[in-house]
């Protein structure tokens, strides 16, 4: 008989916008919860219609970042648009929202207000900064995050301005630790009965997401500076050029792996050299070892270089653009790019569950859902008819 996915029955609101709080309920969905999201009516949550690049109606980002959910319109600035929230609150296990802190307080459904009706809520508050603190009601947009976090400081080249990194990291760091946090909070719930507020910050997100280079910092007092594709530790490890124009990345990670890499690229000189006989002394002779291993790799095909680096047990890869990546044999077989129907684009790619689990694995059941789709279906549950939809929708309330 086959088992239910591990948070079948769970019941979770969304009331997130753009990227972390939507990515949390996300994958939240993608473990069986089923995830409610919570719209406006009119336009729908602000990533359905955010950027340039649309596909059936609806923009890459919210594509990206809702499947597994159903979509209610729902005008949280009426007394009757939040007291139909209440409703739903009430019966939910987990309540997910990004608003600016203090926002949700001031339309009424905040954690206080929510957990006075359902004690058992856990309510998952996704900010940029934190719930207080100097920093609480600025803005908190994921690059401004990497950059005050310094996480901006040790990307770019070692004379270049720092670079934004291209995928949004404090994001995606702060969505999972969310749903880490609902998941801990869950289970304390099995112990006592009583829910709880969990709180995310992307500033906490993106300076847990130092690991292990603040260490660089606390041992030293000086602070990392970039490097390019260089480590500040570790010689050689990088990015290089190969005779065919692309890029694999190399890195020697110990001193047993350093006569292997001499051995694959037909260099037992570097091998016997005294200035590269370890690592500490591969990182103070840099400046004469990297032009050496530069043109080695600008001699020959990535191809050929990755095949005598991987016959020694060398780490080494080849550097792939999307296209490459998303179409990987091991991605492929891995199933992290699935297909779903969409309702109105018909088949559309989005990415798999990255957590396996062996008894009860996630799915990608259905895709991101159009806007209030859901709505009468979720308020027959409450008990209203198909007149009330029709008179609450009249009146802007959905």
């Amino acid at each position: 008989m086959e088992r239910p996915l591990p948070f079948a029955g769970l019941q979770v609101l969304d009331v997130a916008q753009i990227l972390a709080g939507p990515a949390c309920a996300m994958v939240l969905g993608d473990m069986g919860a089923e995830v409610v999201k919570i719209e406006p009516p009119g336009g729908g949550e602000l990533s359905r219609t955010m950027g340039t690049l649309f596909y059936a109606g609806e923009s890459s980002t919210f594509l990206a970042l809702n499947r597994n959910k159903k979509s209610v319109t729902l005008n949280l600035k009426t007394d009757a648009g939040r007291r139909i929230f209440f409703e739903l609150a009430a019966r939910a296990d987990v309540v997910v929202e990004n608003f600016r802190p203090g926002v949700a307080d001031r339309l009424g459904i905040g954690w206080s207000a929510l957990a006075l009706r359902n004690p058992r809520l856990i309510y998952c508050a996704v900010s940029g900064y934190g719930q207080s603190g100097p920093y609480r009601d600025l803005p908190g947009v994921d690059p401004l995050l990497q950059a005050r976090s310094g996480m901006m400081s040790v990307n770019g080249e070692i004379d270049g301005r720092p670079l934004k990194i291209a995928t949004p990291v404090p994001d995606f760091n702060a969505a999972m630790l969310a749903a880490y946090g609902v998941a801990v909070a869950l289970y304390e719930r099995e112990r006592t009965g009583l829910g709880q507020r969990v709180e995310v910050s992307l500033l906490d997100a993106a300076i847990f997401g130092l690991l292990p280079r603040e260490w660089d910092y606390f041992a030293t007092g000086v602070p990392p500076r970039r490097l390019g594709g260089r480590h500040a530790q570790l010689v050689p490890y990088e990015t290089y050029r190969c005779a065919d124009g692309r890029f694999i990345f190399v890195g020697v990670l110990s001193d047993p792996m350093w006569p292997r890499f001499c051995t694959a690229v037909d260099r037992p000189d570097l091998r016997d050299d005294p200035r590269f006989a370890d690592n500490t002394s591969r990182v103070e002779h840099r400046a004469a070892l990297e032009p050496i291993v530069d043109a080695l790799f600008a001699q020959r095909p990535s191809a050929d270089w990755l095949a005598a680096l991987q016959a020694q047990d060398v780490l080494s890869a080849p550097v792939n653009d999307f296209a490459e990546a998303l179409s990987d044999p091991q991605v492929m077989h891995n199933e992290m790019v699935v297909t779903v129907e969409h309702p109105i684009g018909g088949p559309i790619k989005v990415l798999g569950v990255p957590v396996k689990l062996s008894a009860t694995p996630g799915a990608v059941r259905t895709p991101p859902p159009r806007l209030g789709a859901d709505t009468a279906d979720v308020l027959s549950r409450l008990g209203y008819s198909a007149g009330d939809v029709e008179r609450l929708r009249a009146e802007g309330v959905i």
